[in-house]
């Protein structure tokens, strides 16, 4: 399991998911086409706003920062002791995953998210989630919907910079 620094992380995602913050604020807004350059150097594109978001963690507590509520997270840790959740109310969100490399992808279809968001991991190539090693079945969630995320750098300007 790799450390995350929860501030580094945040910080990051409220510079590169501001696009969705108008997400689940007025019905114009989700009807507007939606686009967002990955880390990974990938453009994604969607007629309109994603509003239907599963998260990894860290990505999630930085979505709800923004007062988005993610439709599901799943995380490394027991979402308990995850310092990326810490404090936050995860009533009414579905708990896919509490253990690295395991997502309980059939709960997540039928979640029918429209985005999915987990940190890029450039020297894995793989976003969170979904790298090397993790359970096969895990892996399908990017069956599911657009996989998105913020580029994990050597330094905190790279990151934000992503």
């Amino acid at each position: 399991m790799r450390a995350r620094p929860p501030l580094l992380l945040l910080t990051a995602l409220s510079v590169a998911l501001t696009a969705c913050g108008a997400a689940n604020t007025t019905d114009a807004a989700s009807t507007s086409s939606w686009s967002f350059t990955d880390g990974s150097g990938k453009v994604v594109t969607a007629a309109r706003t994603p509003t239907r978001i599963i998260a990894h963690a860290g990505e999630a507590a930085a979505l709800m920062s923004f007062g988005i509520k993610p439709v599901g997270v799943y995380a490394d840790e027991s979402v308990k002791t995850d310092p990326n959740l810490k404090d936050l109310d995860l009533t009414g969100i579905e708990i896919l995953g509490q253990e690295w490399g395991k997502i309980d992808v059939e709960k997540a279809a039928a979640l029918r998210p429209d985005l999915i968001v987990g940190d890029w991991w450039p020297a894995e190539k793989a976003h969170s989630g979904l790298e090397e090693g993790v359970d096969e079945k895990s892996k399908k969630l990017a069956e599911l919907a657009p996989v998105v995320g913020v580029a994990q750098g050597e330094s905190i300007v790279d990151l934000a910079e992503g």
